[in-house]
């Protein structure tokens, strides 16, 4: 004679079965901000003029560019969605 083992006799809804998932609260993704602040620094006569990109809000996150070229590729990064 064999003993059922007592895996099989124990029901499925005790405090044994599995646990439902504790519901955490969803954080949407932070979106990427739709205004800028430009600071324009004037040249010194030795230096180029410096520009300052500041999503506005967000100071942490201010850019700088020395370069024209550099700053009108990231400009257009931002346009087509590619650099947050």
């Amino acid at each position: 004679m064999s003993v059922p083992s007592v895996r099989a006799q124990r029901p499925r809804n005790t405090p044994h079965a599995r646990l439902p998932r504790k519901e955490t609260p969803r954080v949407p993704p932070p979106q990427p901000p739709t205004a800028y602040i430009i600071r324009i620094e004037p040249p010194t006569p030795a230096t180029r003029p410096t520009v300052h990109l500041e999503p506005q809000g967000r100071p942490q996150d201010t850019r700088t560019f020395h370069d024209v070229d550099e700053l009108l590729r990231h400009l257009w990064l931002l346009l087509e969605g590619g650099v947050r």
